[in-house]
């Protein structure tokens, strides 16, 4: 009984956290708006400003696993890291370096390139130290497994693979609810 509350009020601390970085990107839009606007500039000036903006987003989205890589050597376990996630961005920002280098684009060609590379290590870290124990999927780790709403993450039985009911998501097979 004492773990709803917990997963209500991490729910709400997610809501909380999802708006402030929304209102905080709405803010930032608005102000690299107003400089372009105060500063007059013409095309190539807002081209270098968006793209330098763009560029600092994505940066720290490329950026945000390698914040886990100390912990990752510290405790040989990659469990901190998701690799589809990890390897789902080694092929978009390969994909997008590729493209950027074609169109001569380096606002889209190097940063994606280099998150490609940071990815590229993430990716390595999780085979060199395979997850130990309880993933992240697991439990009430993931407040979202709580939560009666579509769940990907595998509903059966992790001891004798039978499906359950509301128990919490374990990490497994995706979409076999």
């Amino acid at each position: 009984a004492a773990a709803v509350p917990a997963a209500l009020c991490a729910h709400m601390q997610a809501q909380d956290a999802l708006r402030n970085i929304f209102l905080g990107a709405c803010l930032l839009f608005f102000i690299i708006g107003l400089v372009g606007l105060a500063a007059k500039l013409d095309a190539a000036g807002l081209k270098t400003l968006w793209g330098a903006t763009a560029v600092a987003i994505l940066a720290v989205y490329y950026a945000a696993p390698l914040t886990s890589l100390a912990k990752v050597l510290a405790q040989r376990d990659s469990s901190s890291l998701h690799w589809p996630l990890c390897t789902m961005n080694v092929i978009n920002g390969t994909l997008w370096f590729v493209y950027g280098m074609a169109l001569k684009d380096w606002f889209v060609g190097i940063p994606n390139g280099v998150g490609a590379a940071f990815n590229v290590i993430c990716v390595v870290f999780c085979f060199a130290f395979p997850a130990k124990g309880r993933s992240r999927l697991q439990g009430d780790v993931n407040p979202a497994a709580n939560w009666d709403v579509l769940r990907l993450q595998s509903v059966r039985d992790p001891d004798t693979g039978a499906r359950g009911g509301r128990s919490p998501a374990t990490a497994g097979g995706f979409f076999d609810v």
